[in-house]
């Protein structure tokens, strides 16, 4: 927990250092919803302590509490996604299948950098639901986890880059379970 608040800690002093920061408008008002699409590499942990990489797609929705926070902005909301992932262990003749489902509330501090960029820094969760399958490379069923609720919390960093008023370029990172470990995508403001 120390680890988290350190890093959001010093992600808000840095974000709130940017140059001109402060004197400039924030085109995030109050009321106002983003809606995100975006993918990114997920990073699963095997059979036999082997590291994996799926891409893991995903929406979210954020709404924008206060815009008189200081200079930026407070937002809060929640993400939906989905990751599947299989993979052959030929050195142990295994193949492995996971599949999951996780929902990521979220809230964040954003702040303007320049009227182009915004920068924002938070706290992710997740919950959701996983399913691990292992089978023999001949078939039959090594182990069947059935579908078992998971829970993780983690910082997230972020920058929107906007390319329209209503449209922007979106890339986060995130540390917990559940979601992308760096995501990119797309947002559309409501």
């Amino acid at each position: 927990m120390k680890k988290l608040l350190c890093t959001l800690f010093l992600a808000v002093i840095a974000i709130s250092m940017a140059p001109n920061s402060s004197a400039l408008e924030d085109p995030d008002p109050k009321g106002s919803l983003i809606g995100s699409a975006m993918i990114g590499p997920k990073f699963i942990f095997g059979i036999h302590s082997h590291i994996n990489i799926c891409l893991d797609p995903s929406i979210m929705l954020d709404y924008v509490i206060t815009d008189n926070l200081g200079p930026g902005h407070l937002a809060a909301g929640a993400g939906l996604g989905v990751y599947y992932f299989s993979k052959i262990q030929l050195d142990f003749g295994d193949i492995q299948k996971k599949l999951g489902l996780y929902l990521t509330p979220r809230v964040y501090y954003g702040l303007n950098i320049t009227d182009k960029l915004e920068a924002h820094a938070g706290v992710s969760m997740g919950a959701g639901l996983v399913r691990n399958q292992v089978y023999y490379t001949n078939g039959t069923t090594k182990f069947d986890h059935p579908y078992s609720f998971k829970f993780s919390i983690g910082p997230l960093l972020g920058v929107r880059y906007y390319i329209k008023k209503e449209l922007g370029l979106t890339a986060e990172i995130q540390t917990h379970d559940f979601a992308p470990i760096i995501g990119v995508g797309v947002s559309y403001f409501l």
